[in-house]
Formats: structure tokens, sequence, C-alpha cells
């Protein structure tokens, strides 16, 4: 009874402090058209209770008489605070600030605004990467970003990018850029780990004065992750978001022979019997393989964070579960990731942080994804169709069946191949003010990560059978350790403003491997490493170490936002070059000229903005092995029976940095506040490139790591956002970049004009071509008396024979020059549809597919496709076909256009009125859509799809098109 009378008088006292507070609503919109401002940040002054504007600009938000103020921030817009007075309804018209255009943005190691920046540095958003239905995030930037190339290799679940910026700076050195996470290095590859949803923003740094402070590191370019914090003063947003869907595959421009065209097929070539008594058996089978190795696969995800805080701590706070099933037989992705930001002001000198995600996944694979007989991709174009994967009674077929090899659904039953991945990244820090303009801050970080893979092969499998079965494990041991100690110092004289910084930082990282299999199983029971199985002598590992030591500075001037100049120096020490070439020194400069502010563009209101800026300055490469540059030995050996060591590095003391020069030139300007435009010209230059360079065999090696040669880039990028359309209730916008990179190598090694990367390769490394130069025996087409093939010699006069000395470059090259993106998007009162489409021009690929699939009577016994119906048969036939003649080349027949355009995205979204939301007590906000990845494909490529970073594509995970729902609730 005493509890429910206390409960009575909280529930009274509650009522009773409800009476005393007051509820405000209003409209908040642009001064300059009365256009609504959805997402504008209402704070009462002086408490944590807080509001945001709904999609049509409209709030409501209940106070303590007490609240005198309102303060009102938009990004972009000047920042209001309102008396309340009596009022309780307060319309806000909010004005353009100087600053609408100079958002915050991270760079090097701090931030700035955007108009102070004098390098070149794109944005990317949470708006425009959450919730896209991916495992890994970095393929979310792909068309996001001028001059940054990004191709998804697989469709894979999980599966990384390939990213460069400003095109390919190395020959053999390292060329994915780097990539920070508040303010610790992390590794690339392991992204499908983490959260894509708890990102706030990525800042991609392409040019001297953005990259430079990193030294080298930074030749590659750098790509910032900032992830989302939490907000002072701010009453605890709780969002809930759901998604489902489903994915198939994406593209597929093969069409492959029926099982009646495969039998006249072997009929015609004379490798089948026409009266053969099992021929109108098979004709009735008809399997298509790509059906019974493909299906559709399902995708689910569930997220829950919290983000507020008081007057001196914020918070974020984040778990998340991310399912994606493969569209392949037994491929899925599991992820389970948790995060926590937490910034607090501890005095008004002292501030302390820490920032920590942790993210486990599970990833089973199809077992053996080489290029071979048991890859699916290819399998599904190898087996013929007359043959069925199950008999009539549910049981596999066989070789036996008519199979060319085991049946792939079976051994995909049997055996196991499965990853698990525990990925940790995080950083403590602790900020001194010693002065109101000076201040220090140490960042300690760590990027963790354990890799485990477990492989089963069963002893009955056609796989596993040869060794009785076989178990193995890899287990992977990734730590890198960051310290920073930075010095800042940000003063304001009058019209003068100087920021600077003075920094030193270490960088070690510790990787540990170990191999080990286990044969002859005593039975299919036992999937585990024991007593019972016998260790094989691949068993291995090792333990490989290096680090770095890094002293940095900056200085940054402007004179009334007017002028700015920016300069940095760093010097790098790395283990792995040898003690008299391991330091290096790296620069630059940069400048801008806000031509807005002069007094003769300044009444001129067409022109919103007109700056003019450029840079110059050096980065550094030293993505090599550790120990490149020592002479090593291996234990590995054998000599009779007994264990040898043998030298396997030659060594080389002189090994030394990468370098690169980049310089910049760009001009931004923005007409009526509606048209923005910005244009960038550069030139980059690598020198000394790390490489692996062939030696004598008398030397006792291959090959040995040198610095060689030169390589240029050089190229224009332009970014593009016009508000085609912007009123009260409708607003159409359209977003677009495009960048053309010209590559070309300036110089290799001991004067040579050519080395091709490896032995037997079509594409080579020439001097005056741009990396990935094809050079092939060129195919023009069949003689129509005789059904040969027609090629061009050496001197470009037609021949039938094909002779490797008559390869040609045919000035074509498997990297793209051109690249971009646009966005448009639409969006009347809550309803919302944005469209972005990604395209690459002028990159060739050789279908590898198709020299099985289309073999001239090579590989007739196998899969053919249709297009071999219309070979050469007698005198005058005109067809693109040449007769069988059961021989097949690798000529520029196999070298498709692989240029594409993608529907990369398209979302159809409805936000509920922020008052129908809250009136049902439970939400404050509530956004549901629907979205499609992957729509749309536009290519002449004929394989499974042309998005695909290699020269050579054969076998790989085909693209997925995926139709996704989901909710997104605010509490």
């Amino acid at each position: 009874m005493k509890r429910l009378l206390f409960f009575i008088a909280i529930c009274m006292a509650s009522l009773g402090l409800y009476a005393q507070n007051l509820t405000i609503s209003g409209v908040v919109a642009q001064a300059e058209d009365n256009t609504p401002l959805p997402g504008v940040s209402i704070v009462a002054v002086g408490t944590t209770i807080g509001a945001i504007t709904d999609f049509e600009g409209s709030y409501s938000i209940t106070v303590p008489e007490s609240v005198t103020t309102l303060r009102f921030t938009f990004v972009g817009m000047q920042t209001e605070e309102i008396t309340i007075g009596s009022q309780t309804t307060i319309d806000v018209a909010m004005v353009t600030g100087t600053e609408a255009l100079d958002e915050v943005i991270v760079v090097g190691y701090g931030t700035t605004r955007r108009g102070a920046i004098t390098g070149s540095i794109g944005t990317v958003n949470a708006e425009k990467i959450e919730q896209i239905p991916v495992g890994s995030f970095d393929a979310m930037l792909q068309g996001q970003v001028a001059g940054m190339q990004v191709i998804t290799n697989s469709g894979a679940p999980g599966a990384s990018s390939t990213v460069r910026i400003r095109g390919v700076s190395s020959l053999n050195a390292g060329t994915q850029p780097l990539y920070i996470m508040d303010g610790v290095q992390i590794t690339s590859g392991d992204f499908s780990a983490l959260n894509p949803n708890d990102i706030e923003n990525i800042s991609v740094l392409k040019d001297a004065s953005a990259t430079s402070i990193y030294g080298s590191k930074g030749a590659n370019g750098v790509i910032i992750i900032t992830t989302k914090r939490g907000r002072n003063n701010q009453a605890t947003e709780i969002m809930f978001r759901t998604q489902f869907g489903q994915s198939v595959l994406s593209t597929d421009q093969f069409e492959m022979m029926n099982s009646n065209q495969k039998i006249d097929y072997e009929i015609d070539l004379g490798i089948r019997a026409a009266d053969n008594p099992q021929n109108d058996a098979l004709r009735q089978v008809n399997t298509n393989w790509r059906d019974e190795l493909f299906h559709n696969a399902p995708m689910s995800s569930y997220e829950l964070s919290a983000r507020g805080g008081g007057e001196k701590t914020a918070f974020y706070i984040s778990g998340s579960y991310f399912f994606q099933d493969g569209i392949q037989y037994r491929s899925d992705l599991r992820r389970y990731s948790a995060r926590i930001n937490i910034d607090h002001t501890a005095s008004d000198k002292l501030k302390l942080g820490v920032h920590l995600t942790a993210g486990y996944e599970e990833l089973q694979n199809p077992v053996l994804q080489s290029n071979n007989i048991y890859n699916l991709t290819f399998r599904a174009y190898l087996e013929n169709p007359y043959v069925a994967p199950y008999n009539e009674d549910g049981s596999y077929t066989t070789p036996a069946d008519g199979l060319k090899w085991a049946n792939p659904i079976q051994q995909l039953d049997l055996n196991d191949e499965l990853d698990g991945r525990l990925k940790a990244v995080g950083n403590v820090y602790a900020e001194y003010a010693i002065l109101p303009f000076l201040k220090f801050r140490s960042t300690l970080g760590a990027d963790f990560s354990d890799y485990v893979n477990y492989g089963y092969l069963h002893p009955e499998s056609a796989w596993g059978s040869t060794n009785g079965g076989e178990v193995y494990r890899q287990f992977s041991r990734n730590f890198r350790l960051t310290n920073t100690n930075l010095l800042t110092f940000d003063k304001t004289f009058g019209s003068h403003s100087v920021d600077a910084y003075l920094g030193e930082e270490s960088i070690s990282f510790n990787n540990e491997f170990f191999e080990t299999e286990g044969f002859s199983l005593p039975n299919n029971v036992i999937k585990v490493l024991n007593g019972t199985s016998q260790v094989g002598d691949s068993w291995g590992g090792n333990i490989t170490e290096y680090s770095v030591l890094s002293f940095f500075g900056n200085a940054s001037y402007n004179y009334d936002r007017k002028y700015f100049i920016d300069a940095s120096y760093r010097m790098d020490g790395s283990s792995r070059f040898g003690p008299d070439q391991r330091w290096a020194n790296f620069w630059s400069v940069g400048g801008q000229w806000d031509m807005k502010r002069e007094n003769f563009l300044a009444n001129v209101n067409v022109l919103s903005q007109m700056k003019i800026r450029g840079s110059i300055g050096t980065t550094g490469n030293y993505n090599i092995g550790n120990y490149n540059h020592l002479q090593l030995y291996s234990f590995s050996g054998a000599y009779y029976d007994l264990n040898a060591s043998f030298p396997n590095e030659p060594g080389n003391t002189g090994l030394t940095w990468e370098k690169v020069r980049l310089s910049t030139v760009a001009i931004d300007f923005q007409l009526v506040n509606r048209l923005g435009l910005i244009v960038e010209l550069y030139h980059k230059l690598t020198t000394d490139m790390l490489s692996n360079v062939p030696f004598s065999l008398t030397t006792g090696f291959n090959s040995g790591w040198d610095n060689i040669g030169k390589m240029l880039n050089k190229g224009i990028e332009v970014t593009a956002n016009f508000d085609i359309i912007r009123k009260s209730d409708f607003i159409l916008n359209l977003d677009a970049n495009l960048a053309y990179n010209h590559n070309e190598i300036i110089e290799l090694y001991d004067g040579k004009e050519e080395v091709p990367p490896s032995a037997g390769s079509d594409w080579i490394h020439a001097v005056g071509k741009p990396y990935g130069s094809w050079k092939m025996v060129e195919y023009v087409g069949v003689n129509a008396a005789n059904g040969d093939r027609i090629y061009l010699d050496v001197n470009g006069d037609p021949t039938n024979q094909f002779l490797v000395s008559n390869t040609r470059f045919v000035n074509k090259s498997w990297v793209a020059p051109w690249q971009g993106g646009f966005t448009a998007t639409a969006s009347w009162k809550g309803l919302s549809a944005s469209a972005f489409f990604t395209w690459v021009q002028g990159k060739y690929m050789v279908n590898n597919t198709r020299y099985f699939m289309e073999s001239n009577g090579q590989f007739a016994a196998y899969g053919q496709s249709v297009k071999m119906l219309n070979a050469w048969r007698q005198p005058g036939d005109i067809t693109d076909v040449p007769k069988e003649d059961f021989s097949n080349y690798f000529d520029t027949r196999l070298l498709e256009d692989a240029s594409f355009m993608r529907l990369k995205n398209l979302t159809i979204s409805y936000i509920i009125p922020q008052k129908w939301a809250e009136a049902t007590r439970v939400f404050k906000s509530f956004r549901v859509y629907a979205q499609g990845q992957n729509l749309f494909t536009w290519t002449k490529y004929l394989g499974f799809d042309p998005e695909y970073d290699a020269a050579y594509e054969l076998g790989q995970y085909p693209h997925v098109k995926t139709i996704s729902f989901g909710i997104d609730a605010g509490f």
C-alpha cells in the first residue's frame, strides 16, 4: 500500500511539474525564399531539451517556464537565438550566413572550415551512405567524389573494393589510399566487420596540400572517417533502424546453348553420333546450371542507437546486426557490431574522450573459389544443359551420369569453409588548454583484428578423398598501435588569423600468422584437428613487424578571410628501409584567393562564390614488405630429408622511399546560390618507384626490390551541384562529378622500353603508354571465302596466321581513364526520391570465360555459347565467328569494352510529419523507404559483370541486384 501511495504521489508531482511547462511551436524557413528547412536543431538554452524540425520545417518543443531563450542552428545558416517571452508560436526565418558554404571539414590532424581549405578535399556525408545494403562501406563510396575510382570486385557478401585516387601511382608498391578512422590508421580490407551507419562523414584528401602532412603514407590519397558523436545540451535521441530485402543476379550477357542446340552442335562437329540412343532422352533434360548454382538471397539488418549529452558529457552508443545471404550456394555474411563514443569536459581546461568500435563477422564461402573447375561461376557455364544436378530419386548425379566433374552442389554440401574476424578500432585522448589559444592533445589509438579460417574436406568428397579427408586452420592477428601528440595554436589578431600545430607520431605494427592441416580423417564426424589426424607438411607461420616515427608541422594564415596560405612539413622514419635510407622529408604549400570578398565582385549578386586555389608538394610510399631491404634466409628447405636453410631475399641497403610530387590548381564558384561548380587540374609525378626487378639467375635470385623509373598522372576533375527547382514545397537537385586521368609510364629501368608484369601477360608496362596497356595479336574478322580468322601482322597487314611476333599495342588499357557519378533528388513535402548513377568509360578487359565458351571446337565437350551456332559453315557466309578448327587463341577477339553505367541506388522514402509521429506518444520521427541497388547496368561487356578491377575476368562472383525496404524510427 505504501508503494502505491508513493507511486501516486510521484505521478501527482509530475503532473504538477507538467502544468508549469510551456509548449512552443512554429515553422522554420529560409529568409531568402521562404523554403521550409527540415533538420533544424532547436535547443532550450540552459537545458538539454531539444527538438528538430520535420520535412515541412515544423517543430514543437515543451520547455519549463523558466526557459527564456530558444536557439536555432542549421548548417549553412546563421544561428538564431529567440527570446520566448509570452509567445507560444515562434516562426523563424533563417538567413544564409557567410559560412553557408563553409561547413567544418576534417583535414589532416584537425578540422577547418571549407572556406579556408587550400587543398583538394571531397566529402561524403552520412545521408549518402546510410542504410545501403552492402557489407563493406568502401563500396558505398563509388561515384561520390571526383577523381576517386572505386571498383567493387565481387558481389560476394562483405567483398571489399579497390580504391584509387587520381590514378595508379606505382608499378608494384601498394596503391590503396590511407584510411584514418577517428585519428587511427586502419587496415583496408577489414571494413566488412564495421557498421557503416556509425559514420558521420568521410573526407577524401586528394592533393599535396591536403595529404603531405601524412608524409610517407599519403602518396595514394587519404580517406578520413569520422564517426558519430554525441551532442552537448541535447535530449537523448534513440533511433531504431531495420531493413529487409532480397538479392538476385545483377546482369548476365551470356546466352548458353540449350540441350537441343548443344546436341545438334556436337553432332555437326562429329564429337557425338547422330544415332546415339541417348540423344532423345538428353534433349528432354535442359538444365539451366546458372539457376541451379545461384539463388535469390535474403538480407536483413537491425540497429539501435542513442545519442545526446549534458553540459559536460556527450555520448553516442550503437549496436547492430547485419545478415546478407550470397546468391552463390553456401555463401553468406553475419556481422555483430557495437560502438561507444564519449567526449567529456572535465574542466575549463581539460577534455577527455574515448571512441571505440568492435565487430565480429562470420563469412561462409563456397569452397575452392580459385579459377578452376570447382569455381561455381565458371561451373555455371562449363556443365552441359543435358545433364541434371539430381537424379529422379533426389540423389546427386555424378560423372557416371554425364557430369564432367564431381557434382558441385554435392561437394558444397559435404565440405565447409568459414572465415571469422574480430575487429576493434578505438582511441582515448586527453586535451589540455594551456592558454585559450594554445592546446596540447595526446591520443593513443589501436587497430586490432583476429582472423580465423576454418576448412573441412569430407573424406568421401572428390576434393578430400585424395588425402582421406582434410581439416585446415589459418590464424592471423594484426595489431597496430598509434600514439599522436599535438600542440595546436589558434588565434585571431584583428583581420589576421593564424592556425598552426606541431606534432609527433609513432606507429608500431605486429602481425602473427599460423596455419596447419590434418589429413587421413578416421571418419566423417571428426572435423577438428586432433591426434587422430596426421598433421601435414604444409604447416607454418611467421611474425612480422614494422614501425614508423614521424615529426610534423603545419601553419595556416588568412587575412580577412580573403587571402589564405597553408604550409606543412613532415619527416618520417620507417623500419622498412636501411639505416642510411630510413628518413625522408615531405612538404607542401597551398594558397587560396576568395575573390568574392573583393570590392569589384562584392556587388555582383549573380555570383555567390568565387575562389581560386592551388597547391604543390610531395608525399611518399613505403607499402612494400617489412624486410625487403634485408638479406634473408628461409628455413623451409630440405636436404637429404634434413631441414635446410637457403637465401631467399637478396636485400638492398639502398632501397628508399617512393616519392610523389603533386600540384593542383582549381576554381570554385557558385551562381545565385543554386549552381555550384568546382574545376580542378592536377599533375602527379611518381619517381623512385618501388618495384620488384628481374635479376640474372647467376645471382642466385629471380628478382629483388629496387627504386626505378617514373610514372605520370595528370587530369581534370569537375564537381557540380545544381538546385534546378527550389520552392517551398518542392526541391529538385542534381549533383554530379566526372574525372579524366591520363596515365603514362615515363621511365622503367636499365633503359628498357617494355616489361611484362608477369610471364605470358598480354598487358605490358611500356614507356609512353598508360599502366595496363594491352599488347596483343589484333583480330579483325573472318574470311568469308574459307572461314579462316583474319589477323593483322606487326605492320598492320592482314594474315591468317596467329603469331606471337605480331603482337601490337592496341591503344587500350584495363584501367579506365574516365569515371564519374551523378545523383538526381526530388522531394515534395515528406516524400522524396533519389537516383544515383555511376559510370566508367575506357576500360578494356579480356573476357576469359569466352575463351572456353566460344572455343571454336577446342572445348566443345563443355557448355558453349549460342554464338557458336553462327560459326562459318560454307564459302560466302558473312559472320564474325570463324570455322571450328579446334584451336583457340588469346587475341583481341576476347578483349571487350568493359565500360559501363549503372543505376547504383534508387531510393524512395516518406518522412511522416513530426506532429503525426509525436501524436503516437511513442515516436519522435518515423521514416519508411524502399530502395534498389544495382537495378540496371548498361554495358557492351558480354560476361557476368564489367565491374572488376583486373585485366582478365574468369569466374568472378557476380554482382547482385538488391531490393529492400526499411524503417527508421526515432524515440
